[in-house]
C-alpha cells in the first residue's frame, strides 16, 4: 500500500482508498478550477491524469495552466500538456491566445530541456490562429511582456518583412526593450531602407533608440550631407544629451564648432524656456570656460527652470568658483533653485557658511532646507533648532523636538562650536527653549553643559 501511496503522490499516513478516490474524481472531473489546481499536484501521475482530461474537455480557462506544465519535470506530463493545448487552441479567443505568448516564449529559455523544435510548431499554429496583423498589433501592445512575445515571434518565424516589423515597433511607445531591439534590426534590413528606418527610429520617444539611430544615420554612406547636415542641426535640440552629442561631433568634424547656434539661440529673445535648458545644459557639457560669463546671465532668468539648468551649466564651467555659485544659487526664491545649492554643498564641496545658510533661510522661511544645511553639522544642527524653536504652531514644535532628541543621540562631534554658538548656547533663553522642547525627563542644562565640555577637549 505504501508503493501504491508514493505512486499517487499521497502521503503514507493517509488512507489509500482516499487517494484512489482523488485519482478517480480528477479523471472524471469537470470543474475547472479542480482541474487546474490537480495540474499542480505533487503527483505526476495527478498531473498528467488532469492534463488529459482538461484535453477532453478543452475549456479555454485550461491554457495558462497548460503551458505551465509544458515544463513539467515528468516527460509523460509536457508530452499530454503539449497534446492538451494543440487540441485547445482552435477554441481560444484571440486575446486569450495572445496573453499566452509571453509564457510560451518564455520556454525558450526555461534551461531544463530544448524543446525549440517543438515551440517553432506551437508558434505557427498560433501565427495561423492570430494572423500575423493581430500579431503586430500585439507589438503596439501597453503590456510589455506581450508587446515582446509578438516581435519574437514574429521576427523569429519571418512573417512579415523586417522594415514592416521595424516601422511598426518604433511607433510602440510602450517598451525601450523592443524599441532598442527593433533600431539593432535596421542594419540587417535592405541597404536603400535603411536611411528612412533611421529617420523613424530618430522619432522613438527613447532616448537610447534616437542615440544608437542618430550615430548610425549620421554614418550611413548612402545619404547625402545635405540631408545628414539638416537632420544633425535638429538633432542639437534633442531632449536627449547623447543624441546632441552625437550630432555635435558629427558637425565638428564636418562643419566646426556648434556653440555658435547654441549662442545664438540664447541671444534670441523668443526662444522657448525649454530651448534656452537644453542650450544652457550643452554648454555646460561641453566644459569651454569661456562659456561661463554668458551661462551665468540666466542665474537671474524669470523661470525656475531655465536658473536651474543655468546654475547646473555654470558649476560645471567655473568649477573653482562653486562657493560663489551655490550661495547665489542658496539666494534664488525658488525652493528647487535652493536645493540645487544644497547639493552643491554636500556632494559636490562647495562651502557656505553657517550663517549666511542661516540668515537666508529664516528670510525664505524655508525650514526644511535649513535643517538640511544645519544636519551636516552637529553644532550647525542645535543652533538651527535654537533659532526655530520660538513662535511656531504645535506641529513644528512637535517636529523640532523630534530634532531635538535626534541631536541628543549623537555620537560626540569631533568639531567645535564658535563663539558665537557658545554665547547662544549658554543664554538663559535659549536654555528654557531647549528645556521645553526636551520635555520635564531631561535635563538640558546638565546635557549642554556635558557636550559643550566634550566640544572642548
Amino acid at each position: 500500500m505504501a508503493s501504491d501511496d508514493k505512486l499517487l503522490g499521497r502521503d503514507e499516513s493517509v488512507p489509500y482508498a482516499f487517494s484512489r478516490d482523488y485519482f478517480r474524481d480528477v479523471v472524471t472531473s469537470t470543474s475547472a478550477p479542480d482541474l487546474v489546481r490537480a495540474m499542480h499536484d505533487y503527483s505526476g501521475y495527478m498531473r498528467q491524469a488532469a492534463v488529459e482530461r482538461a484535453a477532453e474537455l478543452r475549456l479555454p480557462a485550461f491554457a495558462p495552466a497548460l503551458v505551465a506544465r509544458l515544463n513539467d519535470w515528468v516527460p509523460q506530463v509536457r508530452d499530454a500538456a503539449r497534446s492538451a493545448l494543440l487540441l485547445l487552441l482552435p477554441a481560444l479567443p484571440g486575446d486569450a491566445a495572445l496573453a499566452l505568448l509571453p509564457a510560451i516564449v518564455k520556454l525558450r529559455h526555461a534551461g531544463r530541456y530544448d524543446q525549440a523544435d517543438w515551440l517553432d510548431r506551437l508558434e505557427s499554429d498560433l501565427l495561423s490562429q492570430l494572423t500575423p496583423a493581430r500579431l503586430l498589433a500585439g507589438v503596439r501592445s501597453a503590456d510589455p511582456k506581450v508587446a515582446r512575445a509578438c516581435f519574437d515571434v514574429l521576427l523569429r518565424h519571418g512573417a512579415m518583412t523586417t522594415a514592416q516589423l521595424i516601422v511598426t515597433t518604433l511607433a510602440s511607445r510602450s517598451d525601450i526593450v523592443i524599441g532598442r531591439k527593433a533600431v539593432a534590426l535596421i542594419d540587417t534590413a535592405p541597404v536603400a531602407t535603411q536611411p528612412a528606418l533611421y529617420r523613424a527610429a530618430l522619432r522613438s520617444r527613447f532616448g537610447v533608440v534616437r542615440t544608437i539611430s542618430s550615430r548610425h544615420y549620421l554614418t550611413l554612406g548612402s545619404v547625402e550631407h545635405r540631408h545628414k547636415l539638416r537632420i544633425a542641426i535638429r538633432l542639437l535640440l534633442d531632449t536627449q544629451a547623447s543624441v546632441r552629442a552625437a550630432a555635435i561631433a558629427w558637425l565638428g568634424k564636418h562643419h566646426g564648432d556648434a556653440r555658435p547656434y547654441y549662442y545664438g539661440l540664447l541671444a534670441t529673445p523668443s526662444t522657448p524656456a525649454q530651448v534656452l535648458r537644453i542650450c544652457l545644459a550643452t554648454l555646460g557639457s561641453l566644459r569651454h570656460s569661456e562659456d561661463a560669463a554668458t551661462v551665468s546671465t540666466f542665474a537671474a532668468h524669470p523661470v525656475t527652470a531655465v536658473r536651474f539648468a543655468a546654475y547646473a551649466a555654470w558649476l560645471k564651467l567655473a568649477a573653482h568658483d562653486k562657493d560663489t555659485i551655490a550661495l547665489a544659487a542658496l539666494a534664488d526664491e525658488a525652493e528647487r533653485v535652493r536645493k540645487a545649492a544644497f547639493t552643491m554643498v554636500s556632494t559636490q564641496g562647495a562651502y557656505i557658511a553657517f550663517p549666511a545658510v542661516l540668515s537666508l533661510l529664516l528670510e525664505r522661511q524655508d525650514w526644511p532646507l535649513l535643517l538640511r544645511f544645519a544636519r551636516l553639522e552637529k553644532w550647525n544642527w542645535l543652533e538651527a533648532i535654537v533659532c526655530l524653536a520660538p513662535g511656531h504652531s504645535e506641529h513644528c514644535r512637535a517636529a523640532l523636538a523630534a530634532e531635538l532628541r535626534s541631536w541628543l543621540g549623537q555620537s560626540s562631534s569631533f568639531t567645535r562650536p564658535t563663539a558665537a554658538q557658545v554665547a547662544l548656547l549658554q543664554r538663559e533663553e535659549t536654555l528654557m527653549a531647549l528645556a521645553k522642547l526636551a520635555g520635564p525627563e531631561r535635563d538640558m542644562h546638565a546635557l549642554l553643559a556635558r557636550e559643550l565640555s566634550f566640544a572642548r577637549r
